[in-house]
């Protein structure tokens, strides 16, 4: 079974990928959706493990999913517990940039 990343590496990541952010006109939408690494439910994969979430747009949040190495969005309903699960393998950056396009799309 694969292994989880520890909040260590979480915000190794997130530094990473908030410098390319924030060298963007995007990095004000990245300030107003992420929040402190935690973790949330969730009832995908019948083992009793917990995916980091480090950003939240409207009632979508952005996920570690270490099962498929990689970040991605689900959905939430109620903080703290994914319900619905995309299989994005992307980097932070990468996620960020496709829902930023989405949310765009839609306003």
């Amino acid at each position: 079974m694969k292994h989880n990343l520890t909040l260590q590496e979480v915000h190794v990541e997130l530094e990473e990928s908030e410098r390319r952010i924030n060298m963007s006109e995007l990095g004000r939408t990245w300030e107003s959706i992420k929040i402190e690494p935690s973790l949330w439910k969730q009832n995908q994969y019948d083992i009793p493990v917990r995916f980091w979430v480090i950003a939240i747009a409207g009632k979508h949040c952005l996920y570690f999913n270490f099962i498929e190495v990689g970040w991605g969005w689900g959905k939430f309903e109620l903080m703290g517990e994914i319900i619905e699960y995309q299989w994005e393998q992307e980097e932070i950056y990468e996620a960020f940039l496709w829902r930023y396009h989405e949310l765009r799309i839609e306003s």
